[in-house]
């Protein structure tokens, strides 16, 4: 059986802000696994609900699409993150088994989530990436586990650099964004590095 995916996607006033990012992912996820792609033709050619909230669109696909619904998007209070190392973890795409994040999630104790190191190097958290706030610089780990969309698209523009960083570089930083598709930078509070749970 082939395995499963899943695209999430933000969609405001009936746009895809982020449609080429998340049909280039596809193709990327589908040509690794040598399946054929009839998943990003279908994703391109989709009229998007223009409703006034923002909506959060959800694709589960192998080769084919399997379900796509729409929901209002509420995004979760995240104020506090348990730094969690994972010497072994992998999520290079985004499969719906999500069981090697889930596992370290039940791990929390407390935290609203958690935020990834692999060898001591930063991450992302259960269902973000991070930018890192030094003064005016904001730093994206190259040590990511996902490829965003919203990561890639940020960079692209010029507005987050990529570095590697330690836990030890941490207390050069002063604050963590969250960045995902459905969140833009900004977009929820950002969480003071001081509040890490270690």
């Amino acid at each position: 059986m082939a395995p499963t995916f899943i695209e999430t996607f933000r969609i405001e006033n009936g746009d895809c802000p982020l449609l080429t990012r998340h049909i280039e992912r596809i193709r990327r996820t589908l040509a690794a696994h040598a399946l054929e792609d009839s998943v990003s033709p279908f994703l391109a050619s989709q009229v998007f609900p223009a409703f006034a909230s923002c909506i959060k669109g959800r694709m589960v696909y192998s080769e084919e699409v399997h379900s796509l619904e729409y929901t209002v998007y509420a995004p979760r209070e995240i104020r506090s993150l348990r730094l969690m190392e994972a010497p072994h973890i992998t999520y290079p795409h985004k499969s719906t088994d999500r069981s090697p994040l889930s596992a370290l999630l039940q791990r929390r104790d407390g935290a609203d989530d958690i935020l990834i190191t692999r060898n001591g190097y930063i991450t992302d958290t259960s269902f973000s990436n991070v930018v890192l706030t030094r003064g005016d610089e904001l730093h994206t780990p190259s040590t990511y586990l996902l490829a965003g969309t919203r990561r890639a698209q940020l960079l692209a523009e010029g507005k987050i650099l990529e570095r590697q960083i330690h836990i030890t570089d941490l207390a050069d930083y002063s604050h963590i964004l969250l960045v995902n598709a459905m969140l833009d930078l900004g977009d929820m509070p950002p969480i003071p590095i001081q509040s890490l749970i270690f």
